[in-house]
């Protein structure tokens, strides 16, 4: 998960708000997991969540729930803060690192469409 825009954030309000915008997300994507599910911050204003045991469903369930959260739930000074989330299933025999691969691919997918949405990697 991406924030769009998030250079803009800074840029207008400052980095100590950019920080506070990306606390609350994280607040959001807690609420909006299970607590098996683990999130950690990958780095800048992208998050990674880890949800075990989800099947198909399950991840576009969790997908759309946290793109529509933090729409509606985080704004700064009346504008609101959206996200670009890229997913993928573990495939058979994947390691890890190819599987951060197609879910990154997906986020810029996401990104590319214009963002505030998800795409999720589908196995061949």
């Amino acid at each position: 998960m991406d924030t769009d825009n998030f250079k803009d954030i800074n840029d207008s309000f400052g980095h100590a708000v950019g920080d506070e915008v990306l606390q609350h997300m994280a607040e959001i994507v807690t609420g909006s997991t299970r607590i098996t599910d683990r999130s950690f911050r990958y780095g800048g204003d992208e998050f990674i969540t880890l949800l075990p045991n989800a099947d198909g469903e399950a991840l576009h369930t969790v997908c759309r729930k946290l793109v529509q959260s933090i729409e509606q739930q985080t704004r700064e000074q009346g504008t609101p803060i959206t996200v670009s989330v890229g997913a993928a299933l573990l495939g058979p025999d994947e390691d890890s690192e190819a599987w951060n691969r197609r879910a990154d691919r997906s986020m810029y997918r996401a990104k590319h469409q214009g963002g505030n949405r998800y795409v999720a990697d589908q196995l061949s």
